[in-house]
């Protein structure tokens, strides 16, 4: 993990391997002398900026003898000995794996919080900017394309960019027909809301997995009752995530929390795909990109 002092800032960038003789808790105290405090100012940081990222009583281990969790905490702790002003982030998580990095996530948060620390996070990782921004800036090719609450962006997208990006998202093109109705490129017509697309216009409708449910048949006063059956299923733990074909051809990813409704449904079975008018979003079709979120 990369890391620099400067200018009241402490950060921290993705190559956090290190190959140092110094054991780690000397290299806490190196990042200080270079602001001439006394030696009894950098033994207290070094122990407070320890004790905030639990390696207390690890200050003479060499960063080899650390596991990797520590070695990501022992770089927050070089950042924080120097009490920044701003604390900046660049794919500080991107070398650990799925379960260790949820856990430096939750800590990076909470120091955060504690501290009140105005932190700036550079990710592609949408959980990780979901997870720790209050406020996030989404960019493609230099050129932001929103700024706005995790909320904001995941409800809320002002383009297909954004809705395609952040959150898994079914994206169905076609056009407005009229307002209010969108008619897809494979003829199936879904009500929605009429939005600022104007009829007769390219758009794609934007279904979230978690705003459609599945049924054995159609049911009465919701708005869309698309019929279909099940191609494939995941089984993801806590959900089981379907791909639907529509009869139209064209294919719905859903998810179904489980043990709600009893066993998940099997590959092959014929259901009714609905959802209500608001859950439905269209926007104008301009297409997607990569993208980088700036969480702040």
């Amino acid at each position: 993990m990369r890391l620099l002092v400067a200018g009241g800032a402490g950060f921290i960038g993705s190559n956090f391997v290190r190959v140092r003789v110094r054991d780690h808790g000397d290299e806490v105290a190196k990042r200080i002398p270079m602001r001439r405090i006394g030696r009894d100012e950098i033994a207290t940081r070094v122990a407070e900026a320890l004790r905030l990222v639990r390696l207390e009583g690890l200050g003479g281990r060499l960063p080899r003898e650390l596991s990797g969790g520590q070695q990501q905490r022992d770089a927050l702790a070089r950042a924080l000995v120097v009490n920044p002003a701003v604390f900046l982030l660049d794919e500080p998580l991107s070398n650990l794996d799925a379960k260790l990095r949820h856990e430096v996530r939750i800590e990076i948060r909470q120091l955060q919080r504690r501290l009140d620390l105005t932190t700036i996070f550079v990710t592609h990782d949408q959980e990780e900017a979901l997870t720790l921004a209050d406020r996030l800036v989404l960019m493609s090719k230099g050129t932001i394309q929103q700024i706005g609450s995790p909320e904001d962006l995941y409800v809320r997208p002002t383009n297909l960019f954004v809705a395609d990006f952040i959150g898994k998202a079914n994206v169905i093109r076609g056009r407005l027909a009229e307002p209010g109705m969108f008619a897809s490129a494979g003829g199936m017509a879904v009500s929605c809301e009429a939005g600022a697309v104007p009829g007769g216009s390219a758009a794609a409708l934007v279904l979230r997995p978690e705003r459609i449910a599945l049924t054995p048949g159609p049911v009465a006063g919701r708005a869309n009752n698309i019929a279909g059956s099940i191609e494939r299923l995941t089984y993801l733990g806590a959900m089981t995530e379907y791909l639907v074909r529509c009869q139209s051809g064209e294919a719905l990813t859903v998810h179904g929390v489980n043990g709600l409704h009893g066993a998940p449904l099997a590959a092959g079975a014929p259901v009714w795909a609905g959802w209500e008018r608001a859950a439905g979003l269209v926007l104008a079709d301009d297409g997607a990109a990569d993208s980088t979120v700036v969480a702040a």
